[in-house]
């Protein structure tokens, strides 16, 4: 069970069964993944809908910029597949909950061009329609690819997936300040601002189906470039672990408008009501704010008494 967390809920065993994943993780699909972008492929498509795509994509984009010598990344969506030429790619499908009909066509349009290698990643089963567990596991998918390519397993080794686990295990177990639960819950529009890794992009969507309410991801520093007259008093700004340089100006863009500033983060982060993750190492820590934001949905969709 997770500590302030009561019910039997159906997200709330796929996030309990999160950490059984990770260890169990298997990485036939990466390797085929691997084999075909060291084999003439110089450039990563992934292709999903939703939650599918959003944090297995940002970890392939993150990859791409982290290691020197990586290839180049592309995430689309479904329908934006029938615009791209797709020459010298190689394509990760990302069947998630996208429509079969829509997945069919997709399929279809990708047969008909001619050498073109498409990884399909394997369908991962989940208790409840909000998926969870198949993130973790294609996001897993996506970072064993890289890691078999640079020939180092700095994610998906066996010690690595086992650290992990257990990282996951403490952090969902970690208490949730009620008075950020609380904000949240008084809060008419919630501001998930992060970096272009897939974590804030990801709770933003987790906001709206897990409680129902108005979710928005600003990426980056977006709300103090324009978007933050769109902000409201009585909104919530939650930070994903943000460049400290920023803290400030979100601070006061909330003080000026009355809007509450909190923050997923390693440390405290001045100013906010911070809520902390722990552990995590350089490639890794997206999991674990991942599944930390999550830990908060599920304890706000229970008060809320979804």
């Amino acid at each position: 069970m997770i500590p302030g967390v009561g019910g039997s809920s159906s997200i709330l065993a796929d996030l309990l069964e999160i950490p059984i994943l990770v260890r169990r993780f298997e990485k036939t699909h990466a390797q085929l993944l691997a084999d075909a972008l060291r084999e003439g492929s110089p450039t990563l498509m992934v292709v999903g809908e939703g939650s599918a795509r959003i944090f297995p994509g940002g970890r392939a984009f993150f990859r791409s910029l982290w290691e020197a010598g990586s290839r180049g990344v592309h995430v689309v969506g479904c329908r934006e597949v029938s615009i791209c030429s797709c020459s010298g790619l190689a394509v990760l499908l990302l069947v998630g909950q996208t429509s079969p009909v829509e997945m069919d066509e997709l399929r279809a349009h990708l047969a008909r061009i001619d050498d073109l290698p498409v990884i399909l990643a394997p369908l991962i089963p989940e208790s409840s329609p909000i998926g969870t567990r198949s993130v973790v596991a294609h996001a897993l998918l996506v970072d064993a690819a890289f890691d078999a390519i640079q020939g180092d397993y700095v994610v998906t080794g066996r010690p690595e997936l086992e650290l992990l686990a257990s990282e996951i295990e403490h952090n969902l177990s970690l208490p949730v300040p009620t008075e950020v639960v609380d904000a949240l819950a008084a809060a008419e529009t919630i501001w998930f601002c992060g970096s272009l890794d897939g974590v804030a992009e990801e709770l933003a969507l987790k906001g709206c189906e897990m409680t129902g309410k108005r979710s928005v991801f600003a990426e980056g520093s977006r709300l103090l470039y324009g978007a933050g007259a769109a902000v409201r008093r009585g909104d919530a700004i939650v930070l994903v672990e943000p460049n400290r340089s920023d803290v400030a100006r979100f601070v006061q863009l909330g003080t000026g408008v009355g809007a509450t500033i909190l923050a997923i983060a390693g440390s405290p982060i001045p100013g906010s009501q911070s809520v902390a993750y722990a552990g995590g190492g350089a490639g890794t820590v997206q999991y674990l704010q991942l599944v930390r934001g999550w830990r908060i949905l599920v304890q706000l969709a229970q008060l809320m008494g979804k």
